[in-house]
């Protein structure tokens, strides 16, 4: 169980190492909290995100509780990386993952 700034380390680690790799995206399991309400984990690495995000560090990042057909952002996604379309976690409302596109 890491902490809230390990975690954030090993976010900016795996990005890191997707970039040079030329992942396109990539799917970060970080567990919604033990506390019911939504981890620090959790927070800190969306909050990260929208950070990277609007740094140009990366192209977008999806909730996993909003990755599925109906939201504008999967949407948009889905179009322009139609591979997306195949994600095991495509529609599973999945609050303890967050996907990151590169």
């Amino acid at each position: 169980r890491p902490t809230a700034d390990d975690a954030i380390r090993l976010l900016e680690l795996h990005l890191k190492d997707a970039k040079k790799r030329q992942v396109t995206a990539i799917t970060f399991i970080h567990g919604y909290g033990s506390s019911g309400k939504g981890g620090k984990i959790r927070l800190e690495v969306r909050k990260t995100l929208e950070h990277f995000k609007v740094k140009g560090l990366i192209y977008d990042y999806v909730a996993g509780e909003d990755f599925n057909r109906r939201m504008g952002t999967t949407k948009n996604l889905l179009q322009r990386f139609p591979g997306l379309a195949g994600n095991k976690n495509l529609g599973r409302s999945n609050r303890g993952i967050t996907l990151v596109v590169l």
